[in-house]
């Protein structure tokens, strides 16, 4: 069973673990019945987080994704943890996730648009970049904005034009599975826990 909420069953802790399950598992699982109604949804979420229109048609979804698959460059560094691809359209939301640690401005917004940058000078496609955290870890980053080395204010300052913000709570929200629902909420709920 993919969507478990026994707290007996053996859960891997790697951030993949979860996005894999979200995103392969039930969101951009075409054998689930509403597969475009999710598509049209995300296109809607995703274009007000960006300001931006997207158009994913039949998106393609691809995990741990590198530049050199692509042909361009040799590093080994990746663009993105999700990556949704629609040749039809030629568009791409390249969305790097965030669950259980905390995320950073230089390693995954700006060496990821350094990457996407590149891909974008070889490639013809329309480029979205995202960064997908939960609201708790978002809201901690904020707190800390007047902190010398503050990402958020690097990330406001800078890169808020270049790279929109995802929350996972929204995301589930989209969900019209209670099961899926009930799954996340617990998943957020654990990392979301203050530590004692």
């Amino acid at each position: 069973m993919i969507f478990s909420v026994n707290i007996n069953a053996f859960e891997s802790e790697k951030e993949r673990n979860l996005y894999y399950k979200f995103f392969a598992g039930y969101f951009f699982n075409e054998l689930i019945d509403g597969y475009s109604d999710r598509v049209s949804l995300m296109n809607e979420h995703l274009s007000m987080k960006s300001n931006n229109p997207i158009h994913l048609v039949n998106p393609a979804v691809s995990f741990d994704n590198h530049s050199y698959q692509l042909g361009i460059g040799s590093d080994k560094g990746e663009f993105a943890d999700i990556l949704l691809h629609d040749p039809k359209s030629n568009t791409m939301v390249a969305i790097e996730a965030k669950y259980l640690t905390n995320w950073s401005v230089n390693k995954d917004i700006e060496s990821n648009l350094e990457r996407i940058n590149a891909i974008r000078e070889k490639l013809n496609y329309e480029i979205h970049f995202y960064i997908l955290v939960s609201k708790t870890k978002w809201a901690s980053a904020e707190k800390m904005k007047n902190h010398k080395f503050s990402n958020y204010s690097k990330y406001i300052k800078y890169h808020s034009n270049e790279a929109g913000v995802l929350f996972w709570e929204d995301l589930v929200q989209l969900c019209a599975s209670e099961q899926v629902r009930s799954y996340m909420v617990k998943m957020l709920d654990l990392v979301n826990k203050p530590k004692k």
